[in-house]
């Protein structure tokens, strides 16, 4: 399925414990967020008859994480839309390029604000902590909402 851009595979029972001896289980996503059902299906009807006596295979929509961002910034005003606009546009970006399990890192949220023409970002905070996001296999973060409402944007 070409929408299919993000893929998670889970390898063992170790690192899933809800895994099932004998299936394949792969997580899915486009660069929005979990994968749609057609999709899934179109992937699901490929690869399980390929698989071996025994085996099955299951392809399921990630699960979403959401991802709450907060802190202060600093803009111009004649800056001000212009630099909300680009925040929200690279902080999706950031998110839909992120691997499934991946790290959600607090750095980066500062470093899209300043790059957006912000002039200062101070108490940033990803979900309430001051601290990097870890997803969990399988998921796949999302905006909880735009940069330009849950940032404090200030001139």
């Amino acid at each position: 399925s070409p929408s299919a851009r993000r893929l998670d595979i889970a390898p063992d029972l170790a690192s899933d414990p809800t895994a099932i001896p004998g299936r394949v289980r792969m997580w899915c996503a486009d660069s929005a967020g979990p994968l749609d059902p057609e999709s899934l299906a179109i992937i699901n009807a490929y690869i399980q008859p390929k698989m071996s006596i025994g085996e099955t295979f299951l392809a399921s929509a990630a699960a979403p994480a959401s991802i709450s961002a907060a802190g202060d910034v600093l803009c111009t005003p004649a800056t001000l839309v212009s630099a909300q606009r680009a925040a929200d546009e690279a902080w999706s970006a950031y998110l839909g390029s992120l691997p499934l399990g991946g790290v959600v890192e607090l750095s980066v949220l500062t470093q899209v604000v300043m790059d957006a023409g912000a002039l200062n970002v101070t108490g940033t905070f990803l979900n309430g902590f001051a601290e990097n996001f870890a997803l969990t296999p399988g998921q796949v973060p999302v905006p909880g909402a735009t940069l330009t409402a849950s940032l404090n944007w200030m001139f």
